[in-house]
């Protein structure tokens, strides 16, 4: 009701769970029936009126109401809204916000009922020169350039809104352009004094000191507890549902000093590098699951069972600038590190 003066109903939702699944069980707007060119119209319902869903399942899945074949209106909407957002949070979670100005829609009936019945959504019919009105929008939110997102390989890194399978909504950083993008920040370990081992503020170690009575220390590499936020990633602990929520095949590390601002971490990184042959298949699909089966703990394993060794793929620096951070006894145990996705 606040939108450029009000007044804007949903009246349907377009949901895509898999751009691999199309026209399978599930979407409703194309054909649930496979491509057939047999049956041209697929479902229909851009034209027709059946409706199905519920509002507040419309970013889980397909929504449409009444309203879109029974309001007479002037203007439409759109809101892109990530996957599974609960509706309280659609407006701040949008990638995107827009809407017309002009009243096509008194041209073409007053609703998408009409317009498509105009304009058929139908297997092998019309062209590139006959598709429809091409109306001018008003963004809300975001502007053309936004949309460069949504097309590969100039996606954006930056804060995005995820959602745990259990509904819980966090920001955190997804690297969207190394080696193809998709990469979720899940975790920072920051370290401010190399002196301060054990002490307050050392959220992966212990807050309580090295106390070989607390030998799982905070236990934060293989519990569920969550602190810190994607922006302060880089001066202190960071650690989001993710870590424990998704389920992945690799991991990707950056080492970016301290204090640096989000948006400089790509170039301010002094190296950056990402596993590449799937492991994390192996050990459960994220780092939650790995440690749990590879405890960080006191007084514990030994140098024959430390857990997996994984190549690595350095996207900046290779393994020679390590050496600018330790003294040559130290040599060894830093290319361990590195070899290990340091962690």
């Amino acid at each position: 009701m606040t939108t450029a003066g009000g007044g804007w109903t949903l009246v349907a939702s377009v949901h895509e769970n898999s751009i691999y699944g199309g026209c399978t069980v599930g979407d409703r707007w194309s054909s649930q029936q496979g491509n057939n060119a047999n049956l041209p119209d697929g479902d229909g319902n851009w034209s027709n009126r059946n409706t199905f869903g519920t509002a507040e399942g419309a970013t889980s899945d397909d929504f449409k109401t009444p309203g879109y074949y029974d309001i007479v209106a002037e203007d439409m909407s759109v809101w892109h809204v990530p996957n599974n957002f609960p509706l309280e949070h659609w407006n701040l979670a949008a990638i995107l916000r827009y809407h017309t100005s002009n009243r096509f829609l008194r041209l073409y009936g007053g609703n998408l009922f009409e317009l498509f019945k105009q304009y058929p959504v139908r297997y092998n019919i019309g062209s590139c020169s006959n598709r429809g009105p091409a109306v001018p929008i008003v963004y809300d939110h975001g502007d053309k350039e936004s949309t460069k997102m949504f097309y590969g390989p100039k996606s954006r890194n930056g804060l995005y809104f995820l959602t745990t399978a259990n509904g819980m909504v966090y920001q955190t950083f997804c690297d969207m352009t190394t080696d193809g993008g998709g990469w979720t920040l899940v975790a920072s370990v920051h370290e401010n004094s190399h002196y301060g081992g054990c002490t307050v503020g050392d959220r992966w170690s212990s807050q309580q000191g090295n106390n070989a009575n607390l030998p799982d220390g905070d236990g934060n590499w293989s519990n569920r507890n969550t602190f810190g936020t994607a922006e302060g990633a880089t001066s202190d602990d960071f650690k989001t549902p993710g870590y424990y929520d998704i389920v992945a095949e690799d991991m990707s590390v950056w080492h970016v000093p301290n204090n640096f601002p989000l948006e400089h971490w790509n170039l301010a990184a002094i190296l950056r590098y990402h596993t590449s042959n799937r492991f994390l298949r192996l050990y459960g699909g994220n780092l939650f699951e790995l440690f749990k089966r590879y405890p960080v703990r006191y007084n514990v394993g030994s140098c024959s069972n430390r857990g997996p060794a994984v190549p690595i793929v350095y996207d900046h620096g290779d393994k020679s600038p390590p050496r600018c951070f330790m003294d040559p006894n130290q040599e060894r145990s830093l290319n361990q590190v590195s070899s290990h996705s340091d962690q």
